[in-house]
């Protein structure tokens, strides 16, 4: 507990002039170790009652225009990945009865972004004592048993996970296996100590509640939606600037748990590249823990 309470602590302290955000919320007294201490202690004991059990709340957004592509293949997937049951979020008024799942609809169309952030806080509201939730897109695959694999890996401490590992952060494995830190960008402002996120793919992320809750009390989750240009599309990016903007870091794994298979964007951005990592939809994901 003191080694958790020591590396909260500065950052805690830094903040507190401000008391903004999901900190206000957290901490409402006075920042000293005592008040943080108290906090991780409840918070382990939170885990240690959880973790068992651990309840997941997910669900993948999608368009009509990917119902009969490349969404029954990434159901598939995550079907036998044990994301059995997601909770359909479709960006239109289309027919998804077939796949017998839960189904939000927009009656008009809020694009890819839009989308994304109201399925993960319809997904919160539904569902607030669940301890990991992950919102996928619709074009891709996953190993085998990736949801049980993921219940058992240790969750970083104020972070989130990105399945899928681009190229360029898959350099910075070097040979080590498991969850690591997601590369930066050279020019970007320090923030909370650390240079700011890439942020490469959103393809599916997870978190625990409190980084729904940090992601969702962060000011540039929302003044995306105001931009002239992009306000829709580059979800990954605004994801990893809010929640660094929140002290929050992105996470990713080596090899690559998932795959994309989308070929052409559906926001009209380049092609991501290739996981050149990923193990294949038959590899069992439990095989890491040997």
């Amino acid at each position: 507990i003191d080694a958790i309470v020591n590396e909260i602590l500065p950052r805690a302290i830094a903040w507190e002039k401000e008391k903004v955000g999901w900190l206000a919320e957290l901490v409402p007294e006075t920042v000293t170790r005592a008040t943080i201490k108290a906090l991780v202690y409840r918070a382990i004991l939170l885990a240690e009652t959880v973790r068992p059990g651990l309840e997941w709340a997910y669900g993948v957004t999608t368009v009509s225009e990917r119902r009969d592509t490349l969404l029954p293949a990434t159901l598939k997937s995550l079907e036998d990945s044990g994301f059995d049951n997601p909770r359909l979020f479709v960006d239109d008024q289309g027919d998804f009865s077939a796949f017998g799942l839960s189904v939000t609809q927009r009656e008009s169309r809020v694009r890819t972004y839009g989308n994304w952030l109201l399925g993960l806080s319809e997904l919160l509201i539904r569902n607030p004592n669940a301890g990991r939730f992950a919102m996928f897109q619709d074009d891709f695959v996953a190993c085998k048993n990736l949801r049980a694999y993921l219940s058992e890996c240790e969750y970083p401490n104020f972070g989130y996970m990105n399945l899928y590992t681009f190229p360029v952060n898959e350099r910075l494995a070097k040979g080590r296996k498991g969850w690591y830190e997601a590369g930066t960008i050279a020019s970007s402002p320090v923030l909370n100590g650390k240079q700011q996120q890439t942020g490469y793919g959103a393809v599916g992320l997870v978190f625990s509640r409190e980084a729904v809750v940090a992601l969702l009390s962060q000011q540039t989750t929302y003044s995306k939606i105001l931009q002239e240009k992009d306000s829709w599309r580059r979800v990954d990016g605004c994801i990893a600037a809010s929640m660094n903007a929140a002290g929050w870091r992105e996470y990713v794994h080596y090899p690559s748990l998932i795959q994309h298979t989308g070929l052409a964007s559906s926001m009209s951005s380049r092609r991501h590249p290739l996981s050149t990592s990923f193990p294949g939809e038959d590899f069992d994901a439990m095989e890491f823990l040997k």
